[in-house]
C-alpha cells in the first residue's frame, strides 16, 4: 500500500464515523429540523447514504485514486469531521431542568381556589 492510498483510507474512514454520528444526532431526533421539510429530508438521508456508502467502498477495495481525488476526500472528510464536532460541542445545550410535578393535595387546593380568584369584589 502506498502513501496515497494509505491517506485516502484514513481520510474515509474519517468521513464514515463522521457520517455515522451526523446520521444519529439528525436523524436519530425525531424533533429534528430536518423532518420539517419532507423532501429535504428524504434528500438529506439520500446524500448521507451516498457518501457513507462510497467511503465503505473505497476502505474496502484499497483503491489508489489519483492525487486530486485524493485531496477531494481530504477535504470532505474533514468537513464532516467539523460538522460533526460542532454538532456535538459547540452546539450542545445542557437538557432544561424539569419543573417539579404538583402534589395531588395542591392540584385538588388549586381547583378549590379558583372560583374564589375569579370572583368581581
Amino acid at each position: 500500500m502506498n502513501q496515497i492510498t494509505a491517506i485516502n483510507v484514513v481520510a474515509n474512514i474519517a468521513c464514515m464515523g463522521s457520517m455515522l454520528h451526523l446520521i444519529s444526532k439528525v436523524f436519530g431526533n425525531p424533533r429534528s429540523p430536518v423532518y420539517a421539510n419532507k423532501w429535504g429530508a428524504y434528500a438529506c438521508k439520500a446524500a448521507a447514504s451516498v457518501t457513507f456508502c462510497g467511503a465503505v467502498a473505497n476502505v474496502a477495495t484499497l483503491s489508489t485514486p489519483t492525487w486530486t481525488e485524493v485531496l477531494l476526500n481530504v477535504g470532505v472528510s474533514l468537513n464532516f469531521l467539523w460538522i460533526s464536532y460542532f454538532m456535538q460541542t459547540l452546539n450542545h445545550r445542557p437538557s432544561p431542568i424539569k419543573p417539579v410535578r404538583k402534589s395531588i393535595y395542591a392540584k385538588q387546593r388549586q381547583k378549590k381556589l379558583d372560583p374564589l380568584r375569579n370572583q368581581k369584589t
